[in-house]
C-alpha cells in the first residue's frame, strides 16, 4: 500500500495560489463574469493576470505575493517539520502582508494617503477591487500560513483544523471587524476629515440622539 505524500495538501494549495498569479484576471471585471475575459489575462491592465500587471502595467507590488509562494516553496525541500514550518509561515505572511498592505496603501487612483505620495513620489495609476485572481491567491497564502503553524506543531498539528480557523478569523477581520472598526473611526472625524474629539461629542450629544421632545408633542424622540 502506498504511503501518501505528507506535502500533498501544501503543494496543491501552493498550485492554486500560482495558478492565480498567472492564469486569472487580477481584479475586478466591471460589467462582465470573470470567466468571459480569461482569452484577455494577457491583455490591458482591467483584465490581466497578476503577472502581467506587474511586469507589463507597472504594478511591482503584487510580485510581493509571488515573493512569499516561491519561499513557501522553498519549504517543500525540507522534511515535515519545524523547518519547513518556517518557510511556510515566512512565505505565507510575506505573501499576506504585501499584498493587504499595498491594496490599503494604493487605490483607485494611486497612493492612498497625500502623505505618501510626497514621501515615495506619484503612481503612474491605481488598482481597482480585488477580483476572482487576488481572492484565491490570498486564500492560498493563508491556508499555506495555517500549514505553517500546524508544522510548527500548533493546533495539534492538525492543518485541516488550522486552515478552517485561519481562514475563518480571516473571513471575520476583513467582512466584520474591519467595517466596524471603520465605521466606528468614522465619528472621530470632522467635516474636513480631520480627526477631532468635539466631532464624536456632537454626534453622541445630538438630539436625534438623546431628544425626548416626543414626550411634549414633538415629532420625535
Amino acid at each position: 500500500m502506498t504511503r501518501r505524500n505528507p506535502n500533498l495538501a501544501i503543494r496543491i494549495w501552493i498550485a492554486v495560489g500560482l495558478l492565480a498569479f498567472v492564469a486569472l484576471p487580477w481584479y475586478a471585471i466591471q460589467d462582465t463574469a470573470w470567466y468571459q475575459v480569461l482569452p484577455q489575462i494577457l491583455g490591458g491592465p482591467d483584465t490581466a493576470s497578476a503577472v502581467v500587471q506587474a511586469l507589463v502595467h507597472g504594478r511591482k507590488w503584487l510580485l510581493i505575493g509571488l515573493a512569499g509562494l516561491v519561499i513557501a516553496v522553498s519549504g517543500l525541500s525540507c522534511p515535515p517539520g519545524k523547518q519547513q514550518a518556517t518557510w511556510l509561515m515566512a512565505g505565507g505572511l510575506v505573501g499576506i502582508v504585501g499584498l493587504v498592505a499595498s491594496g490599503f496603501l494604493i487605490g483607485a487612483h494611486g497612493w492612498s494617503s497625500p502623505l505618501l505620495a510626497g514621501w515615495l513620489g506619484p503612481l503612474k495609476g491605481g488598482q481597482p477591487g480585488i477580483g476572482v485572481g487576488a481572492f484565491l491567491a490570498l486564500l492560498s497564502l493563508v491556508v499555506v500560513t495555517a500549514f505553517g503553524f500546524a508544522r510548527h506543531g500548533y493546533f495539534k498539528g492538525d492543518a485541516f483544523v488550522a486552515a478552517a480557523v485561519l481562514v475563518c478569523a480571516a473571513m471575520l477581520l476583513l467582512f466584520i471587524a474591519y467595517p466596524v472598526s471603520k465605521a466606528l473611526f468614522g465619528a472621530f472625524l470632522a467635516e474636513d476629515g480631520r480627526f477631532s474629539m468635539l466631532a464624536l461629542a456632537s454626534r453622541i450629544g445630538n438630539e436625534r440622539t438623546w431628544g425626548l421632545a416626543c414626550l411634549a408633542g414633538g415629532v420625535r424622540c
